[in-house]
Order: structure tokens, then C-alpha cells, then sequence
């Protein structure tokens, strides 16, 4: 299968996942195939209330991912990545290595959580930024450790 067929494959499954607003085994298992131990990584962020959804303002036009990521950091050396959605970005290492670099993965872990996190529609973890917090967060890529909401 090619890099379009896979893309257009995960996004079918995506707008399924996000019609019924939750996932079924068999769902899970075809993005297994797709994307191999990233879906139970993402689905773990999930799992540990690891994402947060970042809107700016009431209206919410812009908005980008905070991911804690605890998959495979010790507990004191949690790091936090930053996502956009449209264009997919992640601001970790595996995104740039094997998404751009390389062309070996679809996303990273932390897009994927990103996108299931839409896809569920889920609305604990959605945090509203004023402008100025918002902008600082896409001018230092560095995501505040408290929020204001």
C-alpha cells in the first residue's frame, strides 16, 4: 500500500471513529496495521488524560495540541509536544526523523493522539487561551507549565 493509499485509509477510519465517537476493535486493529505500535502509544496519551486541545479565545478559530508525553519518559522527564492538526506537525524528533526525513511513518504519536482526541470528540482536556498566552506558546514553541482558563 502507498504512503496516499495509507493516508486516505487512516482518514476513512478517522471519520468513522468520529461519526459513532468511539472506536471498535476491529478499527483499532486496521490502524495497528497501518501504524504498527503508534496506536497503542497514542491511545495510551488518551488513556492518561495526556492531551490537551489549546484554543484561542472564545471562538476558538485557532487551536493546537499539548501533548504530555508519558509513554516512554520517567515520570520526572515528562516532555511536552506541541501539534497542529491542518498541516499535520509535531514539534518532536520521531516527526521530523521518520515522517519528513525518512517518509517511514504516517505521524507520530503524538499527532495520532491529537487526531483520536478530535475523532472521540472528547471535551475534558480542552483549554482556552487568551491571544497573548496563545501566541507566546507559537512563538517559543514552549507550552505554559499552568494555564489560564
Amino acid at each position: 500500500m502507498n504512503e496516499q493509499q495509507s493516508e486516505s485509509l487512516l482518514n476513512e477510519v478517522l471519520g468513522t471513529i468520529q461519526h459513532s465517537k468511539e472506536m471498535t476493535y476491529d478499527q483499532v486493529r486496521v490502524l495497528h496495521c497501518l501504524l504498527g505500535n503508534t496506536v497503542v502509544e497514542a491511545l495510551h496519551l488518551i488513556d492518561t488524560d495526556s492531551v490537551a486541545r489549546l484554543e484561542c479565545g472564545d471562538q476558538a478559530k485557532r487551536h493546537l495540541y499539548r501533548i504530555q508525553d508519558t509513554v516512554e519518559a520517567p515520570k520526572e522527564k515528562k516532555e511536552t509536544q506541541l501539534c497542529f492538526l491542518l498541516p499535520r506537525h509535531c514539534t518532536c524528533g520521531v516527526f521530523l526523523s521518520s515522517v519528513i526525513c525518512e517518509q517511514k511513518a504516517l505521524v507520530c504519536r503524538h499527532v495520532l493522539a491529537a487526531l483520536l482526541f478530535e475523532a472521540l470528540q472528547r471535551q475534558q482536556g480542552i483549554i482556552t487561551l487568551d491571544e497573548e498566552t496563545f501566541a507566546e506558546i507559537l512563538y517559543t514553541w514552549n507550552p505554559p507549565t499552568t494555564h489560564r482558563t
